[in-house]
């Protein structure tokens, strides 16, 4: 007679198959990713990464404050302030200060930065599924980054303890 699978074994391979598919969904991004800046024929620049994450960004806030970018892209305020450097000598941002007297600044997209954001915005437009579907898995994807944060930061604290 087979063993019947406890509960908790059964959420385990569960939870298991979960982190599987994550990683597997990753892979395949990499993967379309790298056929995106082929098919563009520019490797340096995608709107997925680096300063074109952040021109993408900003090509659908048109201003932010440099903090908020930070927070909102999930990077260290140097590693930003270097990407922003480049964007800016190159004409495609602008940065000001804020007159709130906190070293605040803002950042713009110009329009030569909003036409290179807008010509390399190669998204798959998932026919497949219906918008409420696409709702539904974008929630989905919010609760594993914060779940996943979350485990993040218990593990460090451990680290940090031992």
């Amino acid at each position: 007679m087979p063993v019947q699978p406890t509960a908790n074994a059964t959420a385990d391979a569960l939870h298991r198959e979960v982190i599987e598919k994550l990683i597997s969904t990753q892979r395949c991004l990499q993967k379309w990713h790298a056929a995106v800046q082929q098919s563009a024929g520019s490797p340096a620049f995608s709107p997925l990464r680096g300063q074109g994450r952040v021109l993408s960004l900003l090509a659908r806030k048109t201003e932010m404050r440099q903090r908020d970018m930070c927070e909102q892209l999930g990077i260290r305020p140097q590693s930003l302030g270097e990407m922003l450097f480049k964007l800016e000598k190159n004409g495609l941002i602008e940065r000001r200060a804020l007159d709130t007297g906190n070293h605040a600044l803002s950042v713009r997209i110009t329009d030569k930065g909003l036409a290179l954001a807008t010509d390399t915005a190669v998204v798959p437009n998932f026919d497949s599924f219906t918008d409420d579907e696409l709702r539904s898995y974008i929630t989905f994807l919010d609760r594993t980054m914060i779940e996943l944060n979350r485990h993040r930061e218990l593990l460090t604290k451990t680290e940090a303890a031992e």
